[in-house]
């Protein structure tokens, strides 16, 4: 195995961090502090953690199948050698979903989870 396909696989287990972690966090109701959520919020003081929840499944289930797709399309293509753009393609794609996804994260754990003052 090398380097790439390590990474890749990396960002595919990743991707399904995120998806068993909203899952989990769907069906109990409960968001888990060490789960994708800031160090410095007190989920004890959050005004609504359910409307979080609502806001983030959705959000959550499609970047975590997103980065899951494009680490396999990047594994796949760095095991056959072929498609060498398309790879790149697929790693581009992880950091603009991951930029577009921590934009989201923040917006929502500001409104949802934060003391208001």
């Amino acid at each position: 195995m090398d380097m790439n396909s390590f990474i890749d696989l990396f960002v595919i287990i990743a991707g399904m961090y995120v998806i068993y972690h909203t899952i989990v966090m769907y069906r109990t109701g409960e968001i888990r502090q060490n789960g994708l959520i800031s160090k410095g919020i007190d989920l004890r003081k959050a005004p609504d953690p359910a409307g979080y929840i609502k806001v983030m499944t959705p959000w959550n289930l499609f970047v975590g199948t997103a980065v899951m797709i494009c680490g396999a399309v990047s594994m796949y293509t760095s095991r056959v050698g072929k498609w060498q753009a398309l790879q790149s393609i697929s790693i581009m794609a992880v950091l603009a979903l991951i930029i577009c996804y921590a934009a989201i994260a923040i917006y929502a754990q500001k409104k949802y989870l934060q003391k208001r003052n």
